[in-house]
């Protein structure tokens, strides 16, 4: 009988993939995170520009008119 201190190998081994992998996925997010700010130290007229048009869309999509918005359950 196992205590609850004792896991079957599988379940030590799985325990290992997935810190190993939850290490690569740390380790990748800071080297994206180092890109992004690269490109937006290198290009802040583009990253502007961007980040205006997202949030014209944004607010394009997020602005419900009660003109057309359909009514459920009316004809």
């Amino acid at each position: 009988m196992q205590t609850t201190n004792e896991l079957p190998p599988e379940h030590c081994q799985a325990a290992a993939l997935v810190n190993k992998k939850a290490r690569q996925l740390k380790i990748a997010e800071r080297q994206f995170m180092a890109d992004c700010r690269d490109y937006i130290n290198d290009n802040p007229v583009a990253t502007l520009s961007v980040a205006v048009g997202m949030g014209f869309v944004l607010s394009r999509l997020l602005s419900a008119h009660p003109a057309t918005t359909p009514v459920v359950g009316t004809k």
